[in-house]
């Protein structure tokens, strides 16, 4: 059968109902994941007695405006946040009432995120731009509640395949990630094939396997080199007007294998796991017909996309024909991709941009909350780091606190990544040495000083705690040559110091 330009492109923009449900279960439990992780550390990040407690990071924030988080410091009111994202996530889940969850998913979302920036990184934001358009997709027209309940109320044909202005600009949106990251990395560390080595070196975020195959360095300068042009080349075949169900199928398989050896080799929180979820959003319908699964469980699928009439696909529930609907959310949704296009294009070429341009692009994602960066150790650090919390306790001894061995002058030790819980204390101390993270240096060494002296008796509280950020390179003359920056420092009282009655008094800092 002879298709028009503008049917192919459809082929392109399409994904099927089935894709979109799958995504929707797995962002639900993505979201569920997430808000386990962060209880965790609820009394260190979101509670009053914290490091970070409302007043601080409203004062620090230039939109506090956006984050309900950040309306009260009363742990009450940050745990009833917490219940309705849970609650909401589950809703999203099963598909209930599945366009209001999404988008109280993405609300709540991006206002934990609003809550303490320092400790979010690229899963995070993924996560939030999956949200954001998938208000705008059919996540509930398979597999959900929602359609149980209309099938049951008015039985209906529903069209298997989706193609909107929110499909292409999800679409779109995943490619950018991943064009984004691998322009970040066309520089000399990349292209000369260190990329990996340094970053499965680095240590702050290296897991085991990571530490073996930065030995490697006949594979590691392959890997980078590939890396680059996967990165590059890759995501333009989503666009491939011809075969592209072969092509989505290789793309996903590849894609999903990539992020499975990053999960496997360094720390990167969910990351990995979100990025899969985007991908199964573009499974084509040709793969639910081969496993026969349709639009319920336990229902046949019908024909599939290429044995129907190419105008069929393109038509709601209602059976009125597909159109470019010039209404407020398709407004939104072309609005919304031109900003995320053009904030791109501003982080890869910022001088390309004419000022006004420029101007009404960030303000646009900073109201949004669309706005993103996808360098992805673009410029790995040609070192090792890691952090040392040098206490010295009433009884004379001296540990460190996050690794709990004693002395001061360790060498770095052979895995820093697990001296931290997760992944968010990680994102959060290697961000202390910069401006972005240096108003929380001083109350995270108080926040430690204190859970410590609560879990000890007389003879082991601190008398003095020391934050250290350690460094040693792994290229150049300096080779193995360690230095420690200071980064925070407590006295209990007595001591000196000007901090010392934060340490005993938490409410009032």
């Amino acid at each position: 059968m002879h298709l028009t330009i503008v049917e192919r492109f459809r082929r392109v923009i399409e994904l099927d109902v089935r894709s979109l449900a799958l995504l929707r279960i797995a962002l639900g439990a993505l979201l569920l994941a997430d808000l386990a992780i962060r209880v965790a550390d609820f009394s260190a990040m979101y509670a009053p007695e914290g490091f970070a407690p409302v007043g601080l990071v409203r004062g620090l924030e230039p939109h506090p405006w956006w984050s309900l988080y950040l309306a009260s410091g009363d742990a009450a009111f940050q745990a009833g946040l917490f219940l309705i994202a849970a609650v909401l996530a589950g809703m999203l889940m099963i598909g209930w009432r599945t366009r209001l969850a999404t988008v109280g998913c993405w609300l709540l979302l991006a206002s934990l995120h609003g809550r303490l920036p320092v400790v979010n990184n690229a899963g995070d934001t993924l996560l939030r731009m999956l949200l954001f358009w998938g208000m705008f997709l059919p996540l509930g027209r398979a597999w959900s509640v929602d359609w149980r309940a209309k099938a049951i109320k008015t039985p209906m044909d529903v069209p298997h395949a989706s193609a909107s202005s929110a499909t292409f600009a999800y679409i779109l949106q995943l490619a950018i990630v991943y064009w984004a990251a691998g322009w970040a990395k066309w520089n000399d560390a990349w292209l000369a094939g260190d990329g990996v080595h340094d970053a499965m070196s680095f240590g702050l975020y290296s897991l085991p396997l990571g530490q073996w195959l930065a030995e490697q360095r006949a594979l590691t300068r392959a890997l980078s080199v590939g890396t680059v042009w996967l990165e590059l080349v890759a995501p333009c075949l989503l666009f491939a007007p011809l075969g592209t169900t072969p092509l989505r199928l290789v793309l996903i398989a590849t894609f999903i294998a990539f992020h499975i050896g990053i999960a496997a080799t360094v720390t990167v929180g969910l990351f990995s796991y979100v990025a899969v979820a985007a991908w199964l959003a573009l499974l084509p319908g040709a793969f639910w017909d081969r496993l026969g699964v349709g639009v319920a469980v336990g229902v046949a699928p019908k024909p599939s996309a290429g044995s129907r009439d190419v105008l069929s696909l393109y038509r709601d529930a209602s059976g009125r024909p597909f159109v470019w609907r010039r209404s407020a959310a398709a407004l939104l949704v072309w609005t919304s991709l031109a900003a995320v296009a053009t904030w791109n294009l501003w982080q890869a070429a910022a001088d390309s941009l004419p000022d006004r341009l420029r101007s009404w692009t960030r303000s646009y994602v900073n109201t949004v909350m669309l706005r993103q960066a996808w360098s992805l150790f673009g410029q790995p650090p040609r070192e090792r780091i890691w952090f040392v919390y040098e206490a010295r306790l009433n009884d004379g001894r001296r540990l460190d606190l996050l690794s709990r061995r004693p002395g001061v002058d360790q060498p770095c030790p052979e895995l820093p990544a697990l001296d931290f819980a997760n992944h968010r204390w990680r994102k959060l101390h290697w961000r202390l040495r910069f401006d972005a993270g240096r108003p929380y240096r001083q109350p995270l060494a108080e926040y430690m000083a204190r859970q410590w002296n609560a879990a000890h008796g007389p003879n082991e509280q601190i008398a003095e705690l020391k934050l250290y950020c350690c460094r040693e390179p792994l290229a150049g003359a300096a080779v193995g040559a360690q230095s420690r920056e200071l980064l925070a420092q407590v006295a209990a009282p007595g001591t000196g110091g000007n901090f010392a009655n934060a340490v005993l008094s938490p409410g009032e800092f």
